[in-house]
């Protein structure tokens, strides 16, 4: 072949050579994108049908009970100092402060007036306070005599139920006005605090947007 005819053949190589390169370059490119959007596609979709699905199976679940964890025995018998028995039961709807203490215990003693103190504050038609005794009638009304207190005493006029049974003295129980037990603390507390005033006025829904729920986590009034 002469070298006139081998010319266009080479060029007609070399376009070709170039053209080919240049696709592996455009393909090593666009190729692994390509594979990625439609990869990432697929998981998109994936994910919407999981979405859909968690949310079919999910609108299933009931409400969940915490942090409530036993319904509150509105048997539980107990009298006013003036004789007339408590119907536990009239005050459901209501949150209830129940407290359990002695006239013959100094720390009881002491934290009556910090109860008086939030009995104050607190107690309204949708907040009622038991404070109940397990003294005899006469010992009881000779101390709230000589400290003053306005708070409601009553004393036991049967067994504790088991629900309220206790280890110590002072023991305390909110119920909810849904008749849950919200939390129970053994042992003083500040009880006539901004915590525990929230937290009552939270739950019997007379907090306003500010006031919510405090953290059940709380070292001061442990759950059951």
């Amino acid at each position: 072949m002469r070298k006139s005819e081998k010319v266009p053949w080479i060029i007609a190589g070399f376009c070709i050579g170039v053209t080919t390169c240049a696709a592996a370059l455009l393909g090593a490119v666009f190729l692994p994108l390509s594979i990625e959007s439609l990869i990432s596609g697929a998981l998109e979709d994936q994910s919407e049908n999981a979405r859909q699905i968690a949310a079919e199976f999910v609108a299933d679940f009931p409400p969940p009970v915490l942090p409530f964890a036993e319904e509150a025995d509105f048997g539980l018998a107990v009298q006013a100092l003036d004789g007339s028995a408590l119907d536990l039961g009239a005050l459901r709807g209501k949150v209830i402060f129940l407290h359990f203490w002695s006239a013959s215990s100094p720390v009881c003693v002491e934290e009556m007036r910090r109860i008086e103190n939030l009995y104050r504050k607190a107690a309204s038609s949708k907040v009622a306070f038991v404070c109940v005794a397990l003294d005899d009638a006469a010992t009881v009304r000779r101390f709230m005599q000589t400290h003053g207190h306005q708070m409601p005493v009553y004393t036991l006029n049967g067994e504790i139920p088991t629900v309220f049974t206790h280890r110590a003295l002072p023991t305390t129980f909110l119920i909810a006005p849904n008749g849950a037990i919200a939390f129970s603390h053994t042992g003083t507390a500040e009880w006539d605090g901004a915590f525990c005033f929230r937290f009552i006025r939270a739950l019997a829904g007379l907090g306003d947007q500010n006031e919510r729920l405090p953290a059940f986590s709380d070292p001061r009034f442990p759950l059951l």
